[in-house]
């Protein structure tokens, strides 16, 4: 069907999708594959029927002149997080539901998108190492023992915003934010709100409008505190914070130094430098970050919260370590023993061998070419135009 890629660089705040853009074009040009890049407003003058068009989030324009492109978006956020796609007819934005298709890089985030929004085409298709190679997992010349990367927000002001946005809805909602909170082991907090409003008997319109309102903001919330609990509980390791937020003003102990944010790939170089990565995507129980991926690739050690694809995928001699993101007051222990372990350098030869055989872009493009090929098979049709003016 398709003989060409077309990959959309979008504006976007995370300039990860600017590397992973240049690796998925390296990627296809490999396997003998056109393939280009360009900008939003270049690629909406552009409608071949044997053009793949490709995305990173909803990394294009939803305008008449371009709903005939074949168009496959690779969501890394939660399907909620894109209700414009997902419900054109409500947003009002041109979507040809023939001719686009999505990914999500959690399994369980793409099964929670098939129940709220039936008949929208969603596959799993997981995050990805950027890199093609690997480096020595030899500790002897890294200068920084742990890392992290991530932005904060202050978890209080987040609550009351959530309070005054749920009005009389509040007591609904305080009761599922206490089934999360005194759960014993990590339930997610999408199925948690999705199970109670189903419980509710409320039809699927009323469903979708509550996950949509109310899920971003619980997720921002238990997201910052419990990456708040994390780093205020570890009292002796080094750990250096890479990110945006207010970091410096939240009592963090001493031996957690903050630096600012850096672009992602001045990131990919501190990694290289760094014996242990501390990821924490309590959410992505489904699926993997690319930044333990790509710590593996760059020789990093990995402690991160618990994900069952990523236990399943590198099994238990990979030296990945995974603590509850509910309780993550014992992650300082696993950080000293990971410190401590001999033939680190072994074990991370090995989980970089699995990384490079099944985790880097080189997979995934591969994934997403035969997916779209399988899809469409023979040019789609393209009579059903939701929210699109006659």
């Amino acid at each position: 069907m398709f003989t060409r890629v077309r990959i959309v660089d979008g504006q976007s705040q995370y300039d990860i999708f600017c590397i992973w853009g240049k690796s998925a074009l390296k990627a296809f040009r490999e396997m003998g594959i056109p393939a280009d890049s360009m900008s939003v407003s270049e690629s909406m003058r552009f409608v071949d029927e044997d053009t793949l068009t490709i995305g990173f989030n909803m990394s294009r324009t939803w305008a008449v002149e371009n709903v005939r492109q074949y168009h496959f978006a690779w969501l890394v956020d939660h399907p909620v997080f894109h209700a414009e796609y997902f419900m054109p007819d409500v947003q009002k934005i041109p979507v040809n539901q023939n001719r686009c298709i999505a990914g999500c890089v959690s399994e369980a985030w793409t099964t929670c998108g098939r129940i709220l929004y039936p008949g929208r085409t969603l596959h799993f298709i997981p995050h990805a190492s950027s890199l093609f190679e690997a480096h020595e997992p030899d500790w002897d010349n890294r200068i920084l023992d742990v890392v992290f990367f991530g932005s904060i927000q202050h978890p209080e002001a987040l609550l009351e915003l959530l309070k005054e946005k749920s009005g009389r809805f509040w007591p609904f909602i305080a009761s599922v934010m206490n089934a999360h909170t005194s759960a014993a082991t990590y339930q997610a907090p999408d199925y948690l709100l999705l199970d109670a409003l189903l419980a509710q008997k409320l039809d699927t319109a009323q469903t979708i409008i509550m996950m949509n309102a109310f899920f971003p903001m619980i997720d921002q919330y238990f997201r910052n505190l419990k990456r708040l609990e994390l780093l205020r509980g570890i009292t002796k390791t080094p750990v250096h914070v890479f990110g945006n937020g207010p970091w410096r003003r939240l009592g963090l102990p001493d031996n957690v130094m903050v630096h600012e944010s850096v672009p992602y790939r001045e990131a990919l170089g501190i990694m290289r430098q760094s014996k242990i990565l501390l990821n924490h995507t309590p959410t992505l129980m489904g699926g993997a970050h690319e930044r333990i991926f790509d710590a593996i690739s760059n020789g990093c050690s990995v402690v991160t919260t618990w994900s069952d694809y990523l236990k399943n995928q590198l099994g238990t001699d990979s030296g990945v370590r995974f603590y509850d993101p509910l309780h993550p007051d014992g992650v300082e222990d696993i950080l000293t023993a990971v410190l401590d372990t001999p033939d680190k350098g072994e074990i991370g030869r090995h989980a970089q061998e699995i990384v490079l055989r099944h985790h880097t872009m080189r997979n995934r493009v591969r994934d997403i070419w035969e997916l779209a090929n399988n899809t469409w098979k023979a040019p789609a049709p393209h009579e059903h135009l939701s929210a699109c003016p006659a």
